[in-house]
């Protein structure tokens, strides 16, 4: 039975709402329970027809309550009746090591326009992180439950994340993922991935007990055009608003600059991608403003005090650089045992010193005034472009971890590389 502060909010990691534990209903499961109709849950997944599901309890009142603002009491099997801690706003069940006060979801906002390439990002990261960065940076990942739209029941988040990136890793024909479509006409994005990390504090004379760093990974795959256009503003101003770093996609072909140092015949096939994918050209700051917007909005900011939380400004497509920058802005960077802290801010000042040179020193301008902390990144999801029909060959990517990893080590779950 844990001890938590009165005034700890955890926050869903389906909804972004905040609430106290004590304050959270919990459904009761057991095979001799009725099921009912959950129209709460209903309506957060968008679906018509209400699910039917195991009923719901309310939180305790009065003295239990107040109580259970200083102590929660643990969540276990009770002669074959379990009672799960809910979200209050959306219905759907917290994770266990959240529900019973241990651990609280750290939200990663990815936020990325919609030539940005942010859905094949999200699911070549995802397949590294499992067999790649996991051992080499030294974290043990584990995939948490998620709800399928499909079967309208929990499934584990490492299955939805085969079916929405799945196509990218297909044997036979490997294919680039579509364009994620807004909200309103797929509610299945509405829908986060949520992984558990875990990683030991090197042995030393200061850390003596060891204990390991737990952080639930939240993924949310929102639309780049729900992001331009400020739609789904309620759940897309909470993941913006609760997370603990974010991740500005920027697609650098946006800017002409870029766009002409590249080979007539390659200029030639972005310029008609783009058009495929969005009909317009989107601003390379799009959603950075959009991101601002909903913070001002959300926490009353005030216009001239900087945002604490770490952001990354990440340049994606930069495996099309290679040849054309003389700097190891293409070169993969190794993190052996931790954040390679060095390399990575090498590279950070290069691509600095590019966006001036290419007359695109704006994006900098607009995080020295917004943010605190934040730092460049330059990857590469695929290693090149898709054809028209979004097939792809051998993925070769270029250090999508970085930008994640650098995050983690701001928050104190990365230690650096050891020289």
């Amino acid at each position: 039975m844990p001890f938590i502060s009165p005034w700890r909010k955890v926050i869903c990691p389906f909804c972004f709402g905040g609430f106290h534990l004590a304050d959270a209903p919990s459904r009761k499961i057991s095979a001799n329970v009725k099921k009912e109709p959950d129209p709460v849950l209903g309506r957060f997944l968008g679906v018509q027809v209400v699910p039917i599901t195991f009923p719901v309890v309310p939180a305790p009142r009065g003295l239990k309550n107040f109580l259970h603002r200083f102590y929660i009491p643990t969540q276990k099997d009770r002669n074959a009746v379990v009672y799960h801690r809910i979200c209050p706003y959306c219905h759907m069940e917290l994770p266990i090591a959240m529900s019973n006060g241990y651990l609280k979801s750290d939200i990663i906002a990815i936020v990325g326009t919609r030539s940005s390439g942010k859905s094949n990002y999200f699911g070549v990261l995802l397949e590294l992180l499992i067999k790649r960065y996991a051992d080499e940076v030294g974290f043990a990942m584990m995939s948490l439950e998620s709800y399928s739209l499909l079967q309208l029941e929990r499934v584990s988040s490492d299955k939805l994340r085969k079916l929405r990136y799945g196509s990218l890793f297909n044997s036979d024909r490997r294919k680039a993922v579509p364009q994620t479509t807004r909200a309103e006409l797929n509610p299945e994005i509405r829908i986060p991935l949520i992984y558990r990390l875990s990683s030991r504090r090197p042995k030393s004379f200061w850390n003596f007990f060891h204990r390991p760093r737990v952080i639930d990974l939240v993924i949310f795959d929102a639309a780049g055009e729900d992001v331009e256009e400020d739609v789904s503003f309620e759940l897309f101003g909470r993941y913006v608003n609760h997370a603990s770093g974010i991740l500005f996609l920027i697609d650098p072909f946006s800017y002409s600059a870029f766009r002409n140092r590249l080979p007539d015949e390659l200029r030639e096939r972005i310029n008609e991608q783009q058009r495929l994918l969005t009909g317009v050209k989107a601003d390379p700051t799009d959603a950075i403003e959009a991101a601002l917007r909903t913070m001002q909005q959300l926490q009353g900011h005030r216009p001239d005090k900087k945002h604490s939380i770490p952001a990354a400004v990440v340049l994606t497509k930069i495996d099309m650089l290679k040849g054309l920058v003389d700097s190891s802005i293409t070169s993969d960077v190794l993190h052996d045992g931790g954040y390679n802290e060095e390399q990575c801010g090498v590279i950070s000042n290069e691509i600095r010193d590019l966006l001036r040179d290419l007359q695109a020193g704006q994006l900098e301008s607009i995080m020295n005034t917004h943010f605190e902390d934040y730092a460049f990144f330059g990857v590469s999801a695929l290693g090149s472009l898709p054809e028209k029909d979004f097939s792809i060959g051998q993925i070769r990517p270029i250090n999508v971890g970085n930008p994640l990893f650098w995050i983690l080590y701001r928050l104190g779950f990365l230690d650096p590389v050891e020289e």
